[in-house]
C-alpha cells in the first residue's frame, strides 16, 4: 500500500513538471511570435511609400508664376517676334498649327496637357494662347479660369480651339475669358486671321 502511494505521488509529481515545462515551452513560443509579428510590422511600415501632400492646381500656379517672376529678369531672345504657346494634346494639331504659325514668323511654344500647359503660361507670359478644351488632366476651361484669376493675365488674349461646338461650350469659354472661339476641324487662314486681329487689337 505504501510503495502504490510512493508511486502516485511520484507521477503526480512527474506530470506536475511536464505540465509546468509544457507551459513554459507554449510562453516562449508565444514570446517568440509576438517578437516576429512585431519585426514584420516593423517592416511593413518601412516599405510603406510616404504619401506626399496633395497639392491643390490653384497652389500650382502661383508656384508657376514665382517661377516665373525669378525668370522674368532674363533677356528675351525673341528678337520682338510675337510669342504663342499652343495647348492641346493631339501632337497633330500641334504640328499643323506650329507649321502656319511658325510660316507667320510667330515664337512658337507648345504643351500637351493643361498642367503644363498652365505652368508654361505663367513661366513664359506669351502674347497669345490657343486652347484646347478637352484635355485628361485638366481641361481649357479650368485653365482659362486659374489663368484668369492672376490680374497680370488679364490682357493676354486666349483663343480656344475645340471639337466643342455647341453653343454652350462657346458661351461658357466666352464667359470666362477666352476672347475668340474657334470650332475644329478649322481652317488655317481664319486662324491666322484671328490671331493677328487679336495681337493687335491690345489691351
Amino acid at each position: 500500500m505504501g510503495s502504490h502511494s510512493g508511486r502516485t505521488a511520484e507521477l503526480k509529481a512527474n506530470l506536475e513538471k511536464v505540465t509546468s515545462i509544457t507551459l513554459n515551452m507554449l510562453e516562449q513560443v508565444q514570446e517568440l511570435r509576438n517578437i516576429v509579428e512585431s519585426s514584420r510590422e516593423g517592416d511593413r511600415k518601412e516599405k510603406d511609400p510616404i504619401e506626399a501632400p496633395s497639392v491643390t492646381l490653384e497652389e500650382r500656379s502661383q508656384e508657376a508664376a514665382e517661377q516665373r517672376d525669378e525668370s522674368s529678369a532674363a533677356p528675351a531672345a525673341s528678337n520682338g517676334m510675337k510669342k504663342i504657346l499652343v495647348v492641346d494634346d493631339d501632337p497633330t494639331t500641334i504640328n499643323i498649327i506650329s507649321h502656319f504659325l511658325q510660316k507667320e514668323n510667330y515664337l512658337v511654344r507648345t504643351s500637351n496637357s493643361g498642367v503644363d500647359g498652365l505652368k508654361k503660361a505663367f513661366q513664359e507670359t506669351p502674347d497669345l494662347i490657343l486652347l484646347d478644351v478637352m484635355m485628361p488632366d485638366l481641361n481649357g476651361f479650368q485653365f482659362l479660369s486659374i489663368y484668369r484669376k492672376d490680374e497680370e493675365n488679364a490682357r493676354t488674349p486666349v483663343v480656344i480651339l475645340s471639337s466643342l461646338s455647341e453653343e454652350a461650350d462657346v458661351l461658357k469659354g466666352l464667359e470666362i475669358g477666352a476672347v475668340d472661339y474657334i470650332t475644329k476641324p478649322f481652317s488655317p487662314q481664319v486662324l491666322i486671321a484671328k490671331i493677328k486681329k487679336n495681337l493687335n487689337s491690345g489691351p
